[in-house]
């Protein structure tokens, strides 16, 4: 008897989701929170794809059209922030901010659904300098992590898409925003 030859898996082809963009009412929308037992592993390696051609920091299941409580933050040195440390991927499920400090720190951030053909768009922000937090991570274990400066400022920004809130409504002079070529020179003359 001849045995049948062994059937191979073919590996899962992972596609990237289309980026939401400023329009779109899922991202005025306040999240539902994901629930414990939920199979969320396909939409993270998802984002992950996604946030990754997208060159990005950051990515909020809202602005891939899921509206749940999760972000992903990939911390790493970019075009535009080369002090960022190398840390990689990290899917952050129903997070809470248990504390910030008061000392506020105004900086530049940009998001992936606020584009124009050019490129991503710029603000500057306030935001607290440092935070404590929580969260499911992807192996459904709470994390607790102490956060300052970029590092908490990511993480705040994704935070704001799981409440229907973009950087532009925390920008006190929207005559600020600047295009992608814009910010660029920015950053090379070194001015705030």
């Amino acid at each position: 008897m001849v045995k049948p030859a062994p059937v191979k898996s073919l590996p899962i082809r992972i596609s990237p989701m289309p980026i939401v963009q400023l329009g779109n009412p899922i991202l005025w929308t306040v999240a539902k929170p994901v629930p414990k037992n939920a199979d969320i592993d396909h939409l993270i390696s998802r984002m992950s794809k996604t946030l990754t051609r997208a060159q990005g920091v950051g990515l909020a299941a809202p602005q891939v059209g899921q509206s749940v409580r999760m972000f992903l933050m990939d911390i790493h040195p970019t075009k535009t922030r080369s002090t960022l440390p190398q840390i990689g991927q990290i899917a952050v499920i129903n997070p809470k901010v248990i504390d910030m400090s008061d000392e506020q720190v105004i900086d530049w951030e940009g998001c992936l659904s606020v584009t124009t053909p050019q490129g991503l768009v710029f603000g500057p922000v306030a935001r607290p300098r440092s935070i404590l937090v929580s969260f499911r991570n992807q192996n459904n274990k709470i994390v607790k992590m102490e956060m300052s400066d970029l590092i908490a400022r990511i993480f705040l920004h994704e935070y704001d898409h799981l409440d229907g809130v973009l950087f532009l409504q925390r920008m006190t002079d929207l005559s600020k925003l600047v295009d992608e070529r814009a910010y660029m020179n920015h950053l090379k003359s070194g001015t705030k």
